[in-house]
């Protein structure tokens, strides 16, 4: 039983159901999203999907970012990525509308989703209404919310980073074949690039307020980025993360991607490390039975994630830093790292 059709949740049920599972997927809301926004799928992400068997599923809507850019507000760079060395060692960077890789991943999906089930966890039990739910191996993909985790580590809410992010998507390709971020004081935009000439962006703010004044100085084409997107296409999030847990499992439940290590989106981490999760659980699934399996996936997995949602809240505390001071030995410091260096710290998380 799978609890959450995000993308973890799909591409799990897909997987399991292609090795012979009998697969029931429940989904609380009533139909798949249409809305959202980009999200980047690193090298790493990609070997998941290749493992996973998903790779032609989701092929015709990626779109390769080619260029890397950290901006000061007047449009000046503080330092370029080394995108081009990171391709070679690992593979390409892509993006993709996170919508259209649910769509994506819901095609492929050979089980039926069940829409608007509302699973509630009730003395250590998962519900919908009076009926129980059991099955051989309960798979928690419902997100940062997660029901399911409320069964293996109970009383472990996500915590607040105390800022806003807004995302959207502009018409027209504002910057072709590139990702940047551009750093003020106490709050960041981004673009990137995505395919059938749209831009994805995000905005990270501390203050409430009007994000056409907050950015109507910075430099193009982050102006016209929210100009190309209405009020009503943008989304506004509260940044938070989970911290970690004690465990992963507990007897047939298991958790995966966000349910298990929610972390704030400074590396385009989010995505990979959940798709990286299901890589790992269904390869010891494939050779293992179920308990060993599960207490296997957890020693693969656990670790290394948190290692990455501990550098993603160290990355935004960094890039939102509000001090005047801060922000310049910020700026300046970035500048100064040496491509090689920054390769090799890129690389650390793509491994």
């Amino acid at each position: 039983m799978v609890v959450g059709a995000g993308i973890a949740g799909l591409a799990t049920a897909t997987s399991l159901a292609r090795l012979g599972w009998d697969v029931r997927v429940l989904e609380r809301e009533a139909t798949l999203p249409r809305e959202g926004a980009g999200l980047s799928l690193w090298p790493n992400a990609m070997r998941a999907v290749e493992a996973l068997g998903l790779s032609q599923d989701i092929a015709g809507c990626t779109q390769e970012i080619e260029r890397g850019l950290t901006l000061r507000p007047d449009g000046r760079v503080i330092a370029r990525a080394p995108i081009a060395d990171l391709t070679a060692r690992f593979g390409p960077l892509l993006s993709i509308h996170r919508a259209e890789l649910i769509e994506a991943l819901h095609e492929a999906c050979p089980v039926a989703v069940e829409f608007g089930v509302d699973v509630r966890c009730e003395d250590g039990a998962l519900r919908v209404g009076s009926e129980p739910l059991e099955a051989d191996l309960v798979l928690g993909a419902d997100g940062i919310g997660s029901v399911v985790r409320e069964l293996v580590a109970p009383g472990t809410p996500p915590r607040s980073v105390g800022c806003a992010a807004w995302r959207g998507v502009a018409d027209g390709d504002l910057t072709p074949a590139r990702a940047s971020e551009t750093l003020g004081r106490g709050q960041l935009f981004g673009l990137v690039s995505l395919p059938l000439s749209r831009t994805y962006w995000f905005a990270v703010v501390g203050t409430e307020g009007n994000l056409e004044a907050k950015f109507a100085d910075w430099h193009d084409p982050i102006p016209m980025a929210l100009e190309r997107t209405p009020p009503e296409r943008r989304i506004r999030s509260e940044l938070r993360y989970l911290p970690p847990l004690p465990r992963w499992h507990r007897g047939s439940a298991v958790l995966v991607g966000d349910a298990a290590h929610a972390m704030t989106p400074n590396l385009g981490q989010g995505a990979a490390q959940a798709l990286l999760d299901v890589a790992a659980l269904l390869g010891r699934l494939r050779e293992m039975p179920l308990a060993e399996a599960l207490a296997a996936y957890e020693r693969a997995r656990k670790r290394p994630a948190e290692r990455i949602a501990r550098q993603s809240r160290t990355a935004g505390r960094v890039a939102q830093a509000s001090n005047p001071l801060a922000t310049v030995l910020r700026d300046n410091l970035s500048g100064a790292i040496p491509s090689a260096v920054m390769s090799r710290a890129m690389g650390s998380v793509l491994r």
